[in-house]
C-alpha cells in the first residue's frame, strides 16, 4: 500500500562513520546531536558505514539475488561478534532467532534477534536441494521491521531496540531482554490471567496499538506469541516483540489492504474478505484478551484449532456467534464482557478504535 522509504545517498566508499553525541529528547525516541538538520536523524537504523551493496534493494520482485552481492546492504554497523557474546536460543520464528547475549563491554545481558539475509531458494532437482540467495522482498521486509522499531521505541509497550548490526550474511537486533516468559505459554496451559491482570495486559496492547494507529502502522500480527512479560512478577509489564507484518498506512484516509496478513485464529472478518484497515488489529486484540480473561478462544468450541482447513477457522470467524457465558466467565465483571462485545464487532465501522477502547469504563476504572 505504500512504498518503501527512499534511502539517502550513500557515503562515498571508505567514508568516516557518522559519529556524534547520544542525547535524549523530552517524550521521544534517542536521537543523535545534529540531527534535527540531518537526513539520517535515527541513531537505530541510520547507515554509520558506506553501503555499497544497497541497489539490491532495488532489483525486480522476485528476482533471485546471490547472497554474495548483499555484504553491505544497509549500512549498519559490522562488528557485532567484537561487541556481544552470544548464547543458546530463546526462541527461533519463521525468520529470526532470538539468542541471550553479554556485551562485552559492561558484562550487561540482552536479547539478540538474528536475522539471515538470505532465502533458501529450491534449486529445482528433486533432491530438495536449496542455494543460499535472496530478493528483495526479503531485505525490503528486513529493513521495514528495524524501520518500525525504531519509530516505536519511544513506546513503553514495545521491547526496546537498541542497536542495529549487519554482516555479510546477517542483520541482528540488539534488544532489551524479557526474563517473564511468553504470553503464550501462559495460555497453553489452559490459564486465563484472572480479570485485574488481564486488565492490565489489554491497557499495555490497546496503549501499543494506538500508537502505532496514530503513527499510521497497522500492526497485522496480535497473537499472545508476540508479547513477552518483563519480569516474573505479578504486575510485571508486557512488551511486543515483532513487527515483521506491520504495514504502513495514512491516518484518515479512505484505503484499504487487501493481502491477508496474520495468524488466521486472529484474523478479523475483514481480513477474511481481504478489504481491511488499522481495525482489524482491535478484532485480534479482543480475540487475544478474550483468551487471556477466560483461558478459551472465542470461538472453534473454545480450543485453538490445530490442523485444520483455512475455511473452517474462516466459517466461526465470519459466522458463529460470541459467547460470554460458562464457567470460564464466573467472577468475570460484567464491564470486562460488554469491552469485549465492543471489540468483537464483525462490522468494523461498529468496532472500538483503539483510543476509544483505552477510555471504555472497564479500563478507566485502571487509571
Amino acid at each position: 500500500m505504500s512504498s518503501p522509504p527512499a534511502r539517502p545517498p550513500a557515503p562515498a566508499p571508505g567514508a568516516a562513520p557518522r559519529t556524534g553525541a547520544a542525547l535524549t529528547v523530552p517524550g521521544g525516541p534517542r536521537c543523535w546531536e545534529g540531527a534535527a538538520s540531518s537526513p539520517l536523524s535515527c541513531p537505530l537504523c541510520a547507515p554509520v558505514r558506506s553501503y555499497d551493496d544497497m541497489d539490491v534493494l532495488f532489483f525486480p520482485e522476485g528476482e533471485e539475488i546471490p547472497i554474495k552481492l548483499c555484504q553491505s546492504v544497509f549500512g549498519w554497523a559490522n562488528n557485532f561478534k567484537e561487541d556481544y557474546l552470544a548464547g543458546d536460543p530463546l526462541g527461533r520464528g519463521s525468520y529470526g532467532v532470538v539468542r541471550k547475549a553479554v556485551e562485552k563491554a559492561t558484562g550487561r545481558v540482552v536479547a539478540v534477534k538474528s536475522i539471515s539475509k538470505s532465502r533458501p531458494v529450491w534449486t529445482g532437482g528433486m533432491d530438495g536441494g536449496v542455494r543460499d540467495a535472496t530478493t528483495s522482498t526479503h531485505l525490503l521486509k528486513v529493513q521495514a521491521e528495524v524501520n518500525t522499531l525504531a519509530r516505536m521505541s519511544d513506546v513503553d509497550e514495545v521491547l526496546a531496540l537498541e542497536k542495529v548490526y549487519e554482516d555479510d550474511s546477517r542483520v541482528y537486533l540488539v534488544m532489551e531482554l524479557c526474563e517473564g516468559g511468553c504470553l503464550q505459554d501462559v495460555l497453553q496451559r489452559g490459564q486465563s490471567l484472572g480479570e485485574e491482570r488481564g486488565k492490565r495486559l489489554a491497557r499495555s496492547v490497546l496503549a501499543m496499538l494506538s500508537a502505532c494507529h496514530s503513527r499510521g502502522i497497522i500492526y497485522r500480527d496480535i497473537k499472545p506469541a508476540n508479547f513477552l512479560f518483563l519480569t516474573d512478577g505479578e504486575d510485571s509489564p508486557v512488551k511486543c516483540i515483532d513487527f515483521g507484518l506491520a504495514a504502513n498506512f495514512i491516518p484518515g484516509a479512505q484505503e484499504y489492504m487487501e493481502k491477508r496478513a496474520g495468524t488466521p485464529v486472529y484474523m478479523a472478518p475483514e481480513v477474511v474478505m481481504q478489504k481491511y484497515d488499522e481495525k482489524a488489529d482491535m478484532w485480534s486484540a479482543g480475540v487475544m484478551i478474550y483468551h487471556a480473561l477466560s483461558g478459551r478462544v472465542p470461538f472453534w468450541g473454545g480450543e485453538v484449532p490445530v490442523n485444520v482447513p483455512l475455511k473452517d477457522i474462516f466459517f466461526d470467524v465470519m459466522i458463529k456467534d460470541l459467547r460470554l457465558d460458562g464457567a470460564e466467565w464466573e467472577g468475570i465483571s460484567e464491564e470486562a464482557k460488554a469491552f469485549l462485545r465492543a471489540l468483537l464487532q464483525r462490522d468494523p465501522d461498529n468496532r472500538l478504535s483503539a483510543l476509544d477502547a483505552l477510555r471504555h469504563p472497564w479500563l478507566a476504572a485502571a487509571n
